[in-house]
């Protein structure tokens, strides 16, 4: 089903973004709501850069993994890219350490060899 005003792809999104949300538990995640958050997204909250409905990727702000909440308001809508980059990082860790890349880029492939060596920038480190 395509609504005529959805010129760019943003209810399609929604409705398979709330299937995927909905398989894991997330009783609260119909389409009509994540059409109203995902419509105005114009880039990603993390890495600020411009975003379209196909790349558009739900992420919880406190991953499941360590007792997110199966709640719209622990879900936040960010690029493919970030959400993968993020692994099980809470939205904060995540946050810090793009800022620390930002900030120290001559410390940011050090630090991502080492995230990245350990399994931890995916969430397979402790």
């Amino acid at each position: 089903m395509i609504r005529a005003d959805d010129v760019h792809g943003f209810w399609k999104k929604a409705v398979s973004l709330s299937r995927s949300l909905r398989s894991l538990g997330h009783k609260d995640a119909t389409p009509e709501k994540i059409h109203g958050r995902i419509r105005r997204l114009e880039h990603c909250p993390c890495c600020k850069r411009g975003i379209l409905p196909e790349d558009i990727s739900a992420d919880h702000i406190q991953p499941r993994s360590r007792n997110g909440a199966l709640k719209m308001s622990n879900v936040q809508f960010v690029c493919q890219r970030c959400n993968r980059a993020k692994g099980d990082l809470t939205d904060k860790e995540f946050r810090d350490l793009l800022n620390l890349m930002r900030n120290r880029p001559e410390m940011s492939k050090s630090v991502l060899r080492r995230l990245l060596a350990s399994g931890w920038l995916y969430g397979r480190g402790k």
